[in-house]
């Protein structure tokens, strides 16, 4: 049996940023996947809430915090609804949209936002409050 099957994986979207240090070298994250918050521990470097993660590694229990997910590696993934879309682009991921701004992007185009920002940003200026500069 290789390695990789034996680590148990966690995939969803980013909650909660419980702790993160200073260098990112070490964070615990709220993960929903869809039924449950996962408490998932590890090196996730910048990782902000509303970011759809896939994390492997092993089930661990914490004498003061119960059980975790104590990560291997995790792979980031583009959230595909409009709501996660909204919260991925809430958090600050991209410098110069926040929560308001992201409601107004998300509200103009829906699940296509992603599509919309990497294929043809200009259509952006659309929203209110993006200028051509921005």
């Amino acid at each position: 049996m290789r390695e990789e099957e034996q680590l148990d994986c966690v995939a969803g979207r980013v909650d909660h940023i419980v702790y993160r240090n200073e260098d990112g070298s070490f964070a615990v994250l709220e993960v929903d996947d869809g039924r449950d918050l996962i408490t998932v521990v590890g090196s996730f470097g910048d990782v902000y809430e509303g970011e759809e993660l896939e994390v492997r590694g092993h089930f661990v229990t914490h004498p003061t915090f119960g059980t975790q997910l104590k990560a291997v590696y995790f792979e980031r993934r583009l959230p595909e609804t409009a709501g996660a879309i909204k919260a991925y682009l809430g958090s600050g991921v991209i410098k110069g949209i926040g929560p308001k701004t992201a409601e107004r992007i998300v509200a103009l185009f829906g699940s296509d936002t992603l599509e919309v920002i990497l294929k043809s940003p200009e259509q952006l200026t659309a929203v209110k409050g993006i200028s051509t500069d921005k």
